[in-house]
């Protein structure tokens, strides 16, 4: 039996962060007016009952005094309430939610960050649903969603990243690819950028290009990984070492490799946020040594003693 679902590749780091719900979207900025909006949000102690019978007419007019258009207003609060309407996931929750967007786009069916977030939700929702039928349907609704903002606003690498996004987790590499590079070539914007680039490298090393994974790798900048995502530093590290090995030059990445095993060593709770696949493949690919040293690495991070 594993031990480890990451090293056995039945759960990838990605999708382990997925389900940690890490941070995965790049963040945007907001002005002092959606600032107070927020504000007033969080002071308001919404309950799931609440939420269910809330009456967005009579959000709208308590709102009315900040300056913000009404569709905007009502998708803060849609973002605002999507974490306590999801906490369970489930078709009625994700009414309530679907129930707010609807309404915004009512009021204006061409904002297109409206569009985008109504899909961000659909997928976010679709994640983390048990029911296959409904998972596929919220899919189908974020794409949809999505691909609506793109044809509002075609120079959106956000929304380029999205889409990508999207595609990755549903095993639609080539496609994912195609939106990241879109994403790109759009806007500088460089956390967008940086999270494009590394969903790219991620498409390439899944798909074994092994040596344009390598570049695209080297390629990300790791400044949008800070905080609660710099563990991502640390896989890159594996990722680059795990595609050097199968670029050919099996040296280099052994030495990689035991670097990065002798830090995990004296700092084993860096370990634990990061030991992805890329880690255990490579490890067993070179040495039964340094495979050894990374599961004792591993059970000492979870404070367990198998002997």
């Amino acid at each position: 039996m594993n031990r480890n679902s990451i090293k056995s590749g039945l759960v990838d780091q990605r999708d382990r962060a997925t389900k940690r719900r890490k941070t995965k979207k790049p963040k945007i900025q907001i002005n002092e007016p959606e600032a107070k909006l927020t504000s007033w949000l969080n002071n308001q102690g919404f309950t799931e009952s609440v939420i269910k019978s809330l009456s967005l007419k009579n959000y709208l007019n308590e709102t009315q005094n900040f300056d913000v258009l009404p569709e905007e207003r009502l998708r803060q609060l849609a973002i605002h309430l999507e974490t306590k309407i999801l906490i369970v996931p489930s078709e009625s929750n994700w009414q309530s939610l679907k129930r707010i967007y609807d309404y915004a786009l009512n009021l204006n069916n061409k904002d297109s960050v409206l569009w985008l977030s109504f899909g961000i939700a659909a997928h976010d929702t679709a994640e983390n649903i048990e029911n296959n039928d409904l998972k596929e349907k919220l899919y189908s609704t974020a794409e949809s969603a999505i691909l609506n903002s793109i044809d509002l606003n075609s120079k959106s690498s956000r929304a380029y990243y999205i889409l990508g996004y999207l595609y990755y987790f549903q095993g639609k590499k080539q496609e994912s690819l195609n939106e990241l590079e879109k994403a790109l070539l759009c806007e500088n914007d460089d956390n967008v950028h940086s999270w494009a680039q590394l969903y790219k490298a991620h498409c390439l090393h899944d798909m074994k290009k092994w040596q344009k994974a390598l570049l695209a790798y080297k390629a990300v900048n790791l400044s949008a990984f800070t905080g609660p995502v710099s563990w991502r530093v640390d896989v890159l590290k594996e990722q680059i070492a795990e595609c050097t090995y199968f670029s050919g030059n099996k040296d280099l990445a052994e030495t990689m490799l035991t670097e990065i095993i002798n830090r995990y060593e004296t700092e084993p709770k860096v370990a634990i946020d990061a030991m992805s696949y890329s880690l255990w493949n490579l490890a067993k690919n070179i040495s039964e040594n340094l495979n050894q040293r990374a599961q004792v690495i591993y059970d000492s991070a979870l404070g367990r003693n198998l002997n």
